[in-house]
């Protein structure tokens, strides 16, 4: 594995992604591409919590990818950093699942690794799941990491999980 994309969003679920993403790269010698995707319309929001001088368009990219850097990709970053994997990191704009499947492809990722939050039944049928997307489109494989936390951990970190809610056969 050359490469892992993660996908975080400033999330609990991405944060986890994050979390389990980077320990694997560490363990396996593989660098890390940290996206975000903001949808078109959130840029704006974002523009608002960052100082502007300049252009309109390329001052509201930069804003954007000034406020992604600081309030999503920092705690990521420290991981990284922490655990010496190598990064980049990449703000897209548009459909979070088609930009995260697009980027994979160009990048020819090894795996991308996205969180879920647990979302499902109705609420999926009307908004749609991004992991769900991105597991049935991506080129490479998806590990898809819930929201919620799941495990029993035993041991050290890193040591076999064992899942509490795992039904028995």
């Amino acid at each position: 594995m050359d490469n892992i994309l993660i996908a975080v969003d400033g999330s609990e679920g991405g944060r986890r992604a994050a979390e389990v993403g980077v320990d694997l790269a560490a363990r396996i010698g593989a660098s890390v591409v940290l996206v975000c995707v903001v949808r078109s319309d959130d840029a704006w929001v974002l523009s608002q919590s960052v100082p502007r001088s300049g252009g309109e368009e390329q001052d509201l990219r930069e804003t954007v990818a000034e406020a992604v850097d600081r309030d999503v990709f920092a705690d990521t970053v420290g991981l990284c950093r922490e655990q010496n994997v190598p990064f980049t990191t990449k703000v897209l704009y548009g459909s979070a699942a088609k930009k995260i499947v697009e980027e994979a492809l160009a990048l020819d990722a090894s795996l991308v690794v996205i969180g879920h939050r647990g979302v499902g039944g109705v609420g999926r049928f009307f908004m749609g799941s991004t992991s769900y997307k991105v597991s049935h489109m991506a080129p490479c494989p998806v590990m898809v990491v819930p929201e919620k936390d799941r495990t029993l951990f035993e041991g050290k970190t890193g040591e076999h999980k064992i899942w509490k809610n795992f039904p028995e056969p």
